[in-house]
């Protein structure tokens, strides 16, 4: 069976809906700073490992992003996004995250294990739209 791979513009639309973005530019802007943050705050190792893990056309977000050594994933990710709070990048972090678990499903589990402990929580925390709708059924 052929399997058609992810687009740039499909990622982004998920994002944009999980995000609660209002445009594509602001949700592809949140997918660009946050795949781009990723490289620089894994393990070379990993950072290999992971952008193997995703479709070519998210490559170039990946690969967008030069940092200086040593700032940490949350004033990248600020700096990258031109993000003004924790929550923005919480929030931008959050929908690329539920759409890396439902546009990449198959690689979910390793994705998991590839991020650094630091991003484990918001990992946990992101939830794709089925997820999110079964946690409301039951409540």
């Amino acid at each position: 069976m052929f399997k058609r791979e992810v687009t740039l513009r499909e990622f982004a639309n998920y994002a944009r809906a999980v995000g609660g973005y209002c445009s594509y530019h602001d949700a592809l802007a949140a997918v660009n700073a946050v795949l781009g943050v990723l490289p620089h705050v894994m393990s070379s190792q990993n950072a290999g490992a992971a952008r193997a893990l995703l479709p070519s056309a998210l490559r170039p977000s990946w690969d967008s992003f030069s940092v200086n050594a040593g700032e940490d994933v949350w004033t990248l990710a600020a700096r990258a996004g031109e993000f003004s709070s924790r929550e923005e990048i919480g929030r931008a972090m959050h929908a690329v995250f539920s759409s890396l678990k439902e546009k990449l499903r198959e690689g979910a589990p390793r994705w998991q294990r590839l991020l650094p402990a630091e991003l484990l929580l918001v990992w946990e925390r992101s939830q794709t739209v089925d997820a999110s709708q079964q946690a409301k059924d039951c409540l």
